[in-house]
């Protein structure tokens, strides 16, 4: 993380912290168990652990501010091109965007997440192998099987068929979201 990556007046990171005392009463009752017991309720607040943890790190923070300067540059070519706007190619080569709170963006959708990645499947990992489950400052990692084995070039996440997602939350356990009708993980 930064300093004040949600802004200087914290609220954002006020709302984080009483989110994150009820995430780790729920983490700790899996790792506690070692089974995915829960209601409803817990199981929104786990759905929205998976997204938050991937959407509120600096790393997606930079990859939108990124973005953001892209669309902004193609949007100067196209002003130039279509509506006469004179501005040369090295004024929009280092035409630079500014974003107060760029995950404020992603955070503004987790309601819209929360009805995309209702319908995924959840399954706690156990590692036994020996070789523990490693985590870092971007602890999500999102794959999908089926484009890789189909050569679809394209990103993919929470609403795609054959989405994956896994994120470790102790050494020994890490839990995994899954689409159900592209994979069976029962065993």
């Amino acid at each position: 993380g930064r300093d004040l990556l949600y802004g200087e007046d914290l609220h954002i990171e006020k709302w984080f912290q009483d989110l994150e005392g009820i995430w780790s009463e729920i983490i700790g009752k899996i790792i506690s168990s070692g089974k995915m017991d829960m209601d409803d309720e817990a199981w929104t607040y786990l759905l929205m652990f998976f997204y938050l943890s991937d959407v509120r790190t600096a790393y997606a923070a930079d990859a939108f501010i990124e973005d953001f300067n892209l669309m902004a540059k193609v949007c100067a070519k196209l002003c130039r091109e279509h509506k006469g706007v004179e501005i040369s190619d090295e004024e929009i080569e280092n035409l630079r965007v500014t974003v107060d709170k760029p995950n404020l963006h992603y955070l503004q959708n987790l309601e819209h997440f929360v009805d995309v990645a209702g319908d995924l499947s959840i399954v706690l990992l156990h590692n036994t192998s020996g070789r523990q489950f490693v985590t870092s400052d971007c602890p999500v990692v999102k794959y999908n099987q089926l484009f890789v084995a189909r050569n679809y070039f394209r990103p993919y996440g929470y609403g795609h068929v054959g989405f994956q997602c896994f994120l470790p939350i102790s050494p020994e356990f890490c839990l995994m979201l899954y689409d159900d009708v592209a994979y069976d993980c029962k065993n």
